[in-house]
């Protein structure tokens, strides 16, 4: 491949976490396989480290801002992290059109999931909900904030939100793809958790996931139990720094607002992609 075209997957990467502010590989793995022809489980690999660096670089700040809640993050890795074991190691040994079928899914699901994100009104009536419901002395967690703010909390029915953990970690080893934005407000959702710790945590623990996938497709492809095509490791040598710079400059320059407003169109692009990908296995 051509320096030209990796600078063009570092300005996709770039953009995706600009935009989309949750992963890079979610349009970096199907536009490498559709435009690239890279075989899908090195599309996977080159996504999961690209993401590894950028949700390192996002999640920065908020162990900064000591807003993760690290006893919640291990009891919903307890499953999620095996799960991206296995799927990882099912990516590297199951055919490439199968990856690329269940790749079609996972951005179908993903992109269903926006129509089910929580508006801004609701996080905050969720979250007066859960100060008013635990106040001064009915709370089991308390997270204090490098500000010295704290929320008090007593996390909920967490075998439903470990169960979906463990499907986006499924995901995440297979597919490089998590939960989408749901992942968000989930713990929010399901087991009363403050909007802020269950977004900081969330991101934790697809970081964590992510790592752990990315060591299992290296280790399978240095062990010869996968074939990845080497411009994998120039891709992400151009992808990651893009990912990055594109992250911060939606720090610095991107509002909120707009973010909601772009992130409509979000659903119409990855189902573009699902069928595009869909085209390119039946002519296969």
């Amino acid at each position: 491949m051509e320096y030209l075209l990796f600078i063009q997957i570092s300005i996709i990467a770039g953009a995706s976490a600009a935009f989309i502010r949750y992963s890079t590989a979610i349009l970096i793995v199907p536009i490498l396989i559709l435009i690239w022809n890279i075989e899908p489980v090195a599309a996977v690999c080159a996504g999961l480290i690209t993401d590894f660096f950028y949700l390192l670089f996002i999640s920065y700040p908020k162990i900064k801002q000591k807003t993760i809640d690290y006893s919640l993050s291990i009891k919903m890795l307890l499953l999620a992290m095996p799960a991206a074991v296995f799927g990882a190691w099912i990516a590297c040994k199951i055919p490439g059109n199968y990856i690329t079928v269940l790749l079609i899914t996972g951005l179908v699901i993903i992109a269903c999931t926006y129509f089910y994100l929580l508006e801004s009104e609701t996080i905050e009536e969720l979250d007066q909900t859960i100060v008013n419901k635990y106040g001064a002395t009915l709370y089991q967690t308390q997270i204090t904030k490098a500000d010295g703010y704290y929320h008090r909390y007593s996390a909920n029915n967490l075998a439903k939100s470990s169960l979906l953990f463990m499907l986006g970690g499924l995901s995440t080893g297979m597919l490089a793809l998590f939960l989408g934005k749901y992942s968000k407000n989930l713990l929010l959702r399901l087991s009363e958790v403050p909007s802020e710790v269950s977004a900081a945590t969330a991101t934790f623990i697809q970081l964590a996931v992510t790592l752990i996938a990315s060591l299992i497709c290296i280790f399978m492809f240095y062990a010869g139990e996968s074939t990845m095509n080497p411009d994998i490791w120039i891709i992400v040598l151009f992808a990651a720094p893009g990912a990055i710079l594109g992250a911060y400059l939606s720090l610095l320059i991107i509002s909120e607002n707009f973010l909601n407003n772009a992130n409509t169109s979000i659903p119409a692009i990855l189902i573009v992609l699902a069928l595009l990908l869909l085209v390119k296995v039946i002519s296969a």
